[in-house]
């Protein structure tokens, strides 16, 4: 194959752009995918870190999606089982709740009969307070009708589904690219034939061609659409949403379930969730229309959560001082405006602009975490139309639904944690808390991490106090998950920067063993210290 021509571009490398790399390469496509910046870098590293089917869908009637997810979860449960877990929510409801209990227990009904064939437990019920707070001693009670809880996902660390897409991908011959700009969509008469694209680290250009370039930039579309205005005027696709998040240690009586519930407030479902070994609270539905390099959370916001969450936990007594970091990102929904934010559909869009004259070109608007994959394979079963015949005769029938993602290929996780856990913590003298991080992180993929320990067992040290990560990790991600700067391996391959200290204590360290590695000079070691240091700072704390 001319590595410079492809089947397929794909533009965006979150999670929509990652799923359809995989799927169009394990059905027999060429692909190339191109982020600008790293991989899961964007929306999907902001997320609430949920897998469910969208309990509130349901009052919006959109039942056809809220089916769609609750079978997907059932597929990532299985096809991903070291990185998406069960995960038990409680609604509790008041006598302030604008729904009562009876209504919640019929959408628990229905959410239940849509997930027919689900490995989780159906939804149970307590109809007074005391019985709540047998399971939650540290709710508020007063007013507190009863409650009903339910089984849904959690993924800790959505950036690592995105990656175990992209190496799923590579590993079928996808080529992966990132810190990869599309600089300009090349185009013949009215029909895009490639892209050219400049190396961010090095500054080198490349043209690629194919008979279909995707547009899966999330809420960057529109200004990758930009890219072909000299086509025609194009309607603004994405009407994005800010939604923004606090993480805190866990008080005393911390929710052992994670809360959906409405806010006292102003009547908003927010989340207080178990998360790693913190809580994760959010999420706000704001319109934004600034600059998507600056979304910001704010104090305000961050006051909204803390009020909420003390009301409802009396003894949290939370306060801005003890927030361990906050973090804010934009959903890439629709360009509608006749709806309140919330009720903004959440349903992907495939937009193909043949009715604009425009061919080889299509555009994904919106789409959720937990829908990936039944996104991507409709995607590639709507462009098989717009290839050539010679290119869809040799497509093949999709088989995500029951591969397993990279390092997935694990039929039961607690059996696979149970037989390795001792083994890694007796062989490599790590403790068990690191032995089931590895098996949590990397899943089958731990093993090779912990071969690095076998030629140098100083690699099985801690890369900070605050975390479980060890040294071995650090070469396994620059030499098989594309890692390029500190960013890349703190904040998207390991949790270190999305936890405490945020990796501050143990930068030096990390940066002294990329440098070589990677090729850097002293100088730009102490750049991408600055940089990290200075994301850190902008992204992820509070702002006025």
């Amino acid at each position: 194959m001319n590595p410079e021509e492809f089947d397929i571009i794909i533009i965006g490398g979150g999670i929509n752009g990652a799923a359809i790399a995989r799927e169009a390469q394990t059905r027999g496509l060429r692909v190339i995918l191109l982020e600008k910046n790293d991989f899961a870098s964007g929306t999907t590293q902001y997320s609430s870190r949920l897998i469910h089917g969208g309990l509130r869908y349901l009052e919006q009637f959109e039942f056809g999606l809220v089916f769609e997810a609750l079978q997907e979860r059932e597929y990532l449960l299985k096809t991903a089982p070291h990185l998406v877990r069960p995960l038990h929510f409680l609604i509790p409801n008041y006598l302030h709740s604008t729904r009562d209990l009876w209504y919640l227990r019929l959408g628990m009904i229905g959410y239940d009969f849509l997930s027919f064939l689900k490995s989780l437990p159906w939804h149970t019920y307590w109809k007074n307070a005391n019985l709540v707070k047998l399971v939650e001693p540290g709710i508020e009670t007063a007013q507190l009708n009863g409650a009903v809880a339910y089984y849904d996902g959690q993924v800790n660390f959505p950036e690592r589904l995105c990656l175990a897409n992209i190496l799923s991908a590579q590993h079928a011959g996808a080529i992966v690219k990132n810190y990869h700009h599309v600089t300009k969509i090349l185009t013949q008469n009215k029909t895009v034939i490639g892209v050219q694209t400049q190396d961010l680290l090095t500054k080198q250009q490349q043209t690629y061609y194919a008979s279909l370039v995707i547009n899966a930039s999330g809420p960057w579309v529109d200004q990758t659409n930009e890219l072909i205005k000299s086509l025609g005027p194009l309607s603004l696709e994405i009407g994005g949403t800010k939604g923004s998040h606090i993480v805190v240690k866990p008080w005393k009586s911390a929710p052992r379930r994670a809360i959906y519930v409405e806010a006292y407030h102003d009547r908003r479902p927010i989340f207080i969730i178990p998360w790693r070994k913190y809580i994760l609270i959010g999420t706000t539905d704001i319109p934004f229309h600034g600059k998507l390099e600056t979304v910001y959370p704010t104090t305000k916001e961050a006051q909204y959560f803390l009020d909420e969450t003390n009301r409802l936990f009396p003894d949290a007594q939370l306060t801005t001082q003890k927030i361990i970091h906050a973090y804010a990102g934009v959903r890439p929904l629709p360009s509608i405006r006749k709806e309140a934010p919330g009720d903004i559909p959440r349903s992907h869009i495939i937009h193909d602009y043949q009715q604009d004259g425009i061919t080889g070109y299509l555009s994904i608007i919106s789409g959720k975490i937990t829908t990936n994959r039944s996104l991507a394979q409709e995607t590639i079963n709507t462009l098989q139309s717009k290839l050539p015949p010679c290119i869809v005769k040799n497509i093949k029938r999709s088989q995500t639904k029951s591969t397993p993602l990279f390092g997935g290929n694990i039929k039961n996780i607690e059996q696979y944690s149970k037989d390795h856990l001792s083994t890694i913590e007796n062989t490599y003298h790590l403790d068990r808390e690191q032995a089931q991080y590895l098996i949590d992180m990397f899943g089958t993929e731990h093993q090779k991490i912990l071969a690095y320990c076998e030629h140098n067992k100083s690699l099985n040290k801690r890369i900070s106090q605050y975390h479980p990560d060890i040294l071995a990790q650090i070469y396994y991600c620059i030499e098989h998950e594309h890692v390029k700067t500190l960013s890349d391996f703190l904040l998207r391959r390991t949790g270190i920067g999305s936890g405490e200290n945020q990796g501050l204590d143990c930068i030096q360290t990390v940066a002294k063993i990329m440098a070589p590695k990677l090729n850097w000079t002293a100088q730009h070691t102490k750049q991408q210290i600055q940089q990290y240091k200075k994301e850190i700072k902008i992204r992820y704390t509070l702002h006025n």
